[in-house]
């Protein structure tokens, strides 16, 4: 009886080792499972991140700075303009290095206000649809994919009167043309008077503004003497006069400035 008793106590005792032994070992396992999961899941998070981090930041500042730096293009000059008929001019300027088209804008006699005649892929475009006898001011801008210029500088300002609708009449004697022509870079002419000496009736008296720089046409004046007055408002308002003779189918320019005016 004591031999039985003796031996269920050393199987006890074993069997308690045992399970000592098991459960340290339970231990270890879950020890070695979470530390190498938690290695992993750190060393996939830190990678990640910086990987995205730095390859988004460097790809979006490479990209940005490489795209945006177009340049505008410079604004034309050499601007010419030319009256085809009483409805037409036709307007050129100088190509412009790395335009891509062009836009025409104009102004109508004495009045500021640019207007949009057009677009163009070359260096020229004719303008329709004018009213004749009428004074047009052209100014251009060059364009291209990163923006566009400024106007063409305004002492290149090109202009042309067109021709009036009807043949008009001289009294048998003809006519001819006579240009006015503001040299002043300061001052506007205020008024135009052409008299006819031969009556001293004044045969055109406008208050329309020829602006500093700008010209007017005016066709169809019949042939005589005349005597030219141009009143510049140069605070008080001066008066430049010309005398000549317009001969049928000719030509003469007035060209006016402060203190003087000559003919050609």
């Amino acid at each position: 009886m004591k031999k039985r008793n003796v031996f269920l106590l050393g199987l006890l005792v074993v069997l308690l080792a045992m399970g000592l032994v098991l459960a340290g070992c339970g231990d270890d396992g879950s020890g070695d499972n979470g530390g190498n999961n938690s290695g992993g899941q750190n060393s996939g998070d830190n990678t990640g991140g910086n990987t995205g981090g730095n390859t988004g930041g460097n790809t979006g500042g490479n990209t940005g700075g490489n795209t945006g730096g177009g340049t505008a293009p410079s604004a034309p000059t050499g601007v010419t303009a030319t009256a085809n008929s009483s409805s037409s001019i036709s307007v050129s300027w100088d190509s412009v290095s790395g335009a891509t088209s062009y836009k025409v804008y104009y102004e109508i006699g004495s009045s500021f206000t640019k207007n949009l005649a057009g677009t163009a892929n070359g260096n020229s475009y004719t303008h329709t649809g004018l009213e004749a006898n009428t004074d047009y001011y052209y100014y251009i801008k060059a364009v291209n994919s990163s923006g566009e210029s400024g106007y063409s500088s305004y002492s290149s300002a090109a202009s042309a009167t067109t021709q009036s609708s009807s043949s008009g009449g001289g009294g048998g004697g003809g006519t001819g043309t006579i240009i006015i022509q503001n040299l002043s870079n300061e001052y506007h002419l205020h008024r135009v008077i052409i008299t006819n000496t031969a009556t001293n009736v004044a045969w055109y008296d406008n208050t329309a503004i020829i602006p500093a720089g700008y010209q007017e046409t005016i066709r169809n004046v019949p042939a005589g003497s005349y005597k030219v007055a141009l009143v510049y408002n140069a605070g008080p308002f001066r008066s430049e006069t010309s005398t000549f003779t317009l001969s049928a189918n000719q030509t003469r320019t007035v060209r006016g400035n402060i203190g003087t005016s000559t003919v050609q």
